[in-house]
């Protein structure tokens, strides 16, 4: 396991370093020795998203590379420089913005959307995919999961219990080591609920036959499961795509509407921020706040 994350920590830190050299090369200006003002444009390159939306663990891991190719020449390069320390500080700044612009999923809206995949689903019951996507939307609300933890789900990870489900990931965003303790998701007090994640997950498993590894996959346009993965962006696009169908602006709707939708409902049900942090696994209260709307 250990020497597989290295590997890919070492494919990482490669292709980051191609992209900071093309970079200089565009700019005409040295990529190794680099100058800490050359790193900081390439910081603000990065961060305006000209070509594409970079999250900030990969903005941090891009310095970490650029460190990393300067030591094994062994010359010299501190990523604490005030530069590039000054410029992550503005670029942290930016990017809660964007969070903070993320819509939450609401309990109401969540069943709207529920009701249409149903309607679906009685209009073409063999149908995979309206069966996948409400399992995802209802794990992933009631869970208060990242998308990047759904498409990582495991049938492994998965306890089937008298009070609903319990499930402890291998490892989260937050949690490389698959410390956390595990999730629980209540069944609904109502055995026949239609937003009952417990029931949806049970009906998902019963239907796919997928009795190991990951719970979600693709599906092609034959109606067939593959066992390919889905990638987490694949989370976002399903409910913007059911949000549309429900005629609920999906503008500013993402795989974090989910965690916000839940945690703002939890608030206003009058849980503290401690009990909604049991939920989310946030380490930071004002990470939690962020997700909470007015």
């Amino acid at each position: 396991k250990n020497l597989t994350k290295a590997k890919n920590t070492q494919i990482a830190y490669k292709n980051d370093w191609i992209d900071f050299d093309n970079f200089c090369q565009k700019y005409k200006v040295l990529s190794m020795p680099a100058e800490y003002e050359t790193v900081r444009n390439y910081l603000v390159y990065l961060s305006k998203g000209i070509k594409q939306d970079y999250k900030l663990n990969t903005i941090k891991r891009r310095i970490a590379s650029i460190a990393h190719f300067h030591a094994e020449n062994n010359l010299p390069f501190d990523s604490r420089n005030s530069l590039i320390k000054n410029q992550m500080n503005v670029i942290k700044r930016s990017l809660k913005g964007k969070l903070e612009q993320t819509s939450p999923l609401l309990f109401d809206d969540l069943k709207k959307i529920i009701d249409l995949i149903d309607e679906e689903i009685i209009k073409n019951p063999s149908r995979m995919i309206n069966y996948r996507d409400k399992c995802i939307i209802l794990i992933g609300w009631f869970g208060a999961f990242r998308r990047s933890e759904l498409v990582n789900l495991k049938i492994e990870n998965i306890e089937i219990n008298n009070q609903g489900l319990s499930i402890k990931m291998d490892k989260s965003k937050t949690d490389q080591e698959g410390n956390l303790e595990a999730k629980g998701i209540e069944k609904s007090d109502n055995p026949n609920s239609p937003y009952c994640p417990v029931n949806s997950y049970i009906k998902w498993l019963n239907l796919s036959s997928i009795r190991n590894g990951l719970v979600f996959r693709q599906i092609d346009t034959s109606n067939k499961i593959n066992h390919e993965d889905l990638s987490d962006k694949s989370i976002s696009l399903i409910i913007k795509n059911w949000a549309r169908k429900s005629l609920i602006s999906d503008n500013k709707l993402s795989g974090h509407s989910f965690r916000a939708g839940y945690a703002t409902e939890l608030a206003k049900a009058g849980a503290s921020e401690t009990e909604i942090m049991k939920t989310t696994q946030h380490k930071s209260a004002d990470m939690v706040r962020r997700y909470i709307r007015d």
